[in-house]
């Protein structure tokens, strides 16, 4: 699966960069903003028409990430989704294979490869590269093992929380 989650996001990247929003645009999902009280996000397929709902009183940084991590549900699980047996109508986090799929393309998209590799060879720590790249500490997590499982020699310096995108 590592490898079709790598596959697919370096194919969008390579058609239309690394915004979330713009590929999500450019692939017929329309994205709605809403109060969705604690859920940060969901994918919905309804009459055949996609869907990313988004919880409004997220940071921009948030919301980036969760448009990336409900993307790829979309590329990753929509014929769950059309199918109605998959449905994300809780917080998200990474206790089932799908959310940490989805959470894994978000990594992929999100983190340029090269990027990260030369922070990480500068020295810098995990807070500092997070900082810079704009993503959540967790995110960078999941990717720095995906890089581990693709060859790449990283100190894996911790292990991600899997409720990163819940709650707070």
């Amino acid at each position: 699966m590592q490898q079709r989650i790598t596959k697919e996001a370096e194919a969008l990247i390579k058609h239309y960069g690394r915004d979330p929003f713009v590929i999500a645009e450019n692939i017929g999902i329309e994205i709605k903003r809403c109060d969705l009280g604690s859920l940060k996000g969901m994918y919905t397929v309804i009459l055949g028409n996609r869907f990313i709902v988004i919880n409004q009183n997220l940071s921009e940084q948030q919301t980036k990430q969760v448009c990336a991590h409900e993307l790829g549900h979309d590329v990753l699980h929509r014929a769950f989704e059309e199918n109605e047996s998959f449905r994300e109508l809780s917080v998200i986090s990474m206790n089932t294979k799908p959310e940490y799929e989805a959470s894994a393309f978000a990594a992929e998209l999100l983190i340029d490869d090269r990027q990260l590799l030369s922070m990480v060879q500068e020295g810098k720590e995990l807070s500092a590269i997070s900082g810079e790249m704009g993503v959540d500490e967790n995110l960078l997590l999941i990717k720095i093992a995906l890089m581990q499982k693709k060859g790449h020699k990283l100190n894996l310096p911790d292990v991600p929380r899997g409720d990163f995108l819940k709650n707070g």
